[in-house]
């Protein structure tokens, strides 16, 4: 009989309240990684993070899920960047031989027919005025790769 070589490290905090749970910290960088996989047909191991559920019928909310870039507390000096926030990027996976893995972004869904849908809010980022310096706010840029045939940018509203 032939050992499994996979093996899985899971995290989970039985929270019945507020007062549990645990926390993951470093002072150095936290990195979560799927496992590389050699074995044919076999996909690398994937990453699931998931907030939990609000079971309680009465007011019972589902957790939130943040990605937050590093806020940057240094000063202006000899280093254009000193004091740059920290970036998140979002990207799908890359193929050799076949589609480059996609990135989905949807609000939620509701059942109750008095509720809307969940938003999805896209902006760049505004400057802060301290003085009486202006500031410029950042770009948002929506753009297909080039190719040989570009993909094409759609935008559309509902069905009535």
């Amino acid at each position: 009989r032939r050992k499994s070589t996979t093996s899985h490290l899971r995290l989970k905090a039985p929270c019945q309240d507020h007062e549990h749970g645990f926390r993951l910290k470093s002072a150095h960088g936290v990195s979560l990684e799927g496992g590389n996989s050699k074995v044919a047909n076999v996909e690398g191991g994937f990453i699931h993070v998931k907030a939990g559920d609000g079971m309680n019928l009465v007011n019972g909310k589902g957790g939130h899920v943040e990605i937050t870039g590093g806020n940057g507390n240094g000063k202006f000096q000899n280093d254009d960047n000193a004091g740059m926030g920290g970036s998140v990027l979002l990207e799908g996976g890359k193929s050799n031989s076949s589609f480059g893995g996609n990135v989905s972004i949807f609000g939620g869904k509701t059942s109750s027919n008095t509720s809307i849908g969940g938003a999805i809010s896209i902006a760049s980022g505004g400057g802060i005025e301290l003085s009486e310096q202006s500031t410029k706010s950042g770009v948002i840029a929506i753009k297909t790769a080039d190719g040989s045939t570009s993909g094409s940018i759609y935008i559309f509203t509902g069905i009535d």
